[in-house]
């Protein structure tokens, strides 16, 4: 039995990522109830003396959101070259929108809150992380909390294909690069955790609770069906926690819908949530 607690007992950074559907409700509007529950999850963290740096996609929900019309609508007769643009001028309504319901959640606990605009490519440029990590250091002392999010309307790698997975695991690595400890983790929140079988046609399914190693058969039970305002699917989420263990650094896959428990609270205690991939 792996004891979760020996990996995250001494972590001092975290790095988390949640995807767009999480921030919508049943209805499909802003799910203010989660984003207010992960604001006070997130701060408690934040003011214990963790550094906490957020992903978030979310700029194209809170577009559809905004124009009040169904992605259906939003699309119809395009092809997927003109999808892809389209996806781009619906981020581009969105982004500010989104950023403003993190605003009005983390106000509440009176936690401030920032925007990194950023693309991998931009991680490539030496300039550019000079600049991410300048920025970065001075929102730390600052005592802001940095929400990044993908520049979507200047890039469409990261847009189609990974919705943030891959952005979030190279700003892990890049971030890391300037601390010589490890005391750092990933958490991914997710729609669902990584279960033994397919949920939908076996309902005895069981969530994977650790994972040592990212081989053939564990990305075999990867769905890559998205959802409908999502991209990704499980097999990007795999390839970045791989990316990541593969550095030395524990992650923690976990059903990321805010409704009473503190998630994040729950995974620094090293509670059985989700599922733990240990680091290689």
């Amino acid at each position: 039995m792996v004891e979760r607690r020996e990996y995250v007992g001494g972590v001092e950074r975290i790095y988390t990522k949640t995807g767009g559907k999480l921030l919508l409700d049943a209805d499909g509007d802003i799910d203010m109830q989660h984003l207010v529950l992960l604001a006070n999850d997130f701060t408690e963290a934040y003011e214990s003396g963790k550094e906490l740096v957020h992903v978030s996609s979310g700029a194209i929900v809170s577009g559809c959101n905004s124009l009040v019309k169904s992605r259906e609508e939003l699309y119809e007769g395009l092809s997927e070259e003109e999808s892809i643009h389209r996806d781009q001028a619906i981020a581009a309504t969105g982004q500010y929108r989104m950023m403003g319901y993190y605003e009005e959640a983390f106000k509440i606990f009176k936690q401030p809150v920032a925007q990194i605009m950023l693309s991998s490519d931009k991680l490539k440029d030496r300039e550019s992380r000079l600049n991410l990590w300048n920025t970065y250091r001075h929102l730390r002392m600052l005592g802001i909390m940095p929400i990044v999010n993908n520049d979507d309307t200047m890039t469409t790698v990261e847009l189609r294909y990974s919705e943030n997975d891959a952005l979030w695991a190279d700003l892990f690595l890049f971030l890391e690069g300037f601390h010589a400890d490890k005391n750092a983790m990933g958490v991914i929140f997710s729609e669902h955790e990584l279960y033994d079988s397919d949920p939908r046609k076996n309902p005895i399914a069981r969530v994977i609770p650790v994972i040592e190693k990212i081989d053939g058969s564990i990305m075999e039970l990867a769905s890559d069906v998205p959802g409908e305002y999502g991209f990704g699917g499980m097999s990007p989420k795999l390839d970045a926690i791989k990316y990541i263990t593969g550095a030395g650094y524990p992650v923690a896959l976990v059903r990321g819908k805010y409704k009473d428990r503190k998630i994040l609270r729950d995974v620094l205690a090293g509670e059985e949530t989700g599922t733990f991939f240990l680091p290689r």
